[in-house]
């Protein structure tokens, strides 16, 4: 009896011996808190010690940053599910935008051991879910439509439109003189057949280039006016016309001075709220998809004390 009861001893022992000598399995924890840290930090040189691609990973994770225009992001680490030698890090990412604007979404990254050491898989959709190769995140501006501006009798006056701005840059010519000899001839033959075209004198607009650095801007017009001379104008090595959001008189001669006046008073209450988006977009900037998306808010139709009918 005493001899078994020793064997007995002696076996549990053994066993109790076995468990205290087997190594603790390493902990993928500590690698998934390094890497959040450095990409919340912009670390690539500690980014790079931790990722199998660390080219790809450091020039998505900077791509981001800036496609974001972010000013920073914080990351909450909430779960890591360990198995032999894969496991799975989830975790919050919240990214801190212009306009203190924010956006937030949910995603995880996978780590692989090699060897004793846990090491972080590249994958795009540590960055977002919806991130594929050759894919990033894009903050992008949505305009408001602007309003209108109406009659005290309900009558639309003015409505949202374009206007055209002829411009031209400096940037390589050497002598202005001849440049805006042909600008000027271009814009004053048509102003022989609409006389609402204002003209343009050679000699003053080659001085004001010669005094100008960067680009100059030659005169603004509607549809109407620009549209005879669009093509010559742009032509012209130099020279562009850009178009740009306007308030656009519906009705051409009525109260041009007091429109006029109007327009520049009211030009700010008509252009509403602009909404944005986070896009998921290619290598070439198309947009796939949105991830994030706020609609703009237009404004309300500006009232003015003018009685179209008394005009």
């Amino acid at each position: 009896m005493k001899k078994m009861m020793s064997l007995l001893c002696a076996a549990l022992c053994a066993a109790t011996s076995l468990v205290a000598c087997t190594p603790k399995p390493v902990s993928a924890q500590p690698v998934a808190e390094e890497f959040i840290e450095d990409f919340q930090s912009r670390n690539s040189e500690g980014l790079a010690a931790l990722v199998d691609e660390p080219d790809a990973a450091t020039a998505a994770i900077d791509s981001t940053f800036s496609g974001l225009q972010a000013e920073g992001v914080d990351i909450q680490l909430y779960d890591v599910n360990q198995q032999e030698s894969i496991a799975t890090a989830k975790y919050t990412m919240n990214w801190e935008l212009p306009r203190d604007r924010t956006l937030s979404y949910d995603t995880e990254m996978t780590l692989t051991k090699k060897g004793s050491q846990w090491q972080v898989r590249w994958l795009p959709s540590l960055i977002h879910p919806s991130l594929g190769a050759h894919q990033a995140l894009q903050l992008r501006s949505i305009p408001a439509e602007r309003a209108s501006v109406v009659s005290s009798d309900g009558v639309e006056l003015m409505a949202p439109g374009l206007s055209y701005r002829v411009v031209v840059d400096k940037e390589g010519i050497a002598d202005v003189r001849p440049l805006a000899a042909k600008v000027s001839g271009i814009i004053d033959k048509e102003h022989a057949a609409d006389d609402s075209v204002s003209q343009v004198d050679a000699g003053d607009l080659a001085k004001n280039l010669e005094d100008t650095d960067g680009s100059y801007s030659v005169g603004v017009y509607n549809e109407k006016q620009i549209e005879p001379m669009r093509a010559e104008l742009e032509a012209i090595p130099g020279v562009r016309v850009n178009e740009e959001p306007a308030l656009i008189t519906k009705e051409a001669g009525l109260a041009p001075d007091i429109l006029s006046r109007v327009r520049s008073i009211v030009s700010d209450d008509t252009e509403g709220a602009a909404g944005w988006s986070v896009a998921v977009v290619n290598d070439n900037g198309a947009a796939l998809s949105d991830v994030e998306y706020h609609k703009p808010a237009p404004a309300p139709a500006v009232r003015i004390g003018l009685d179209y009918n008394v005009q």
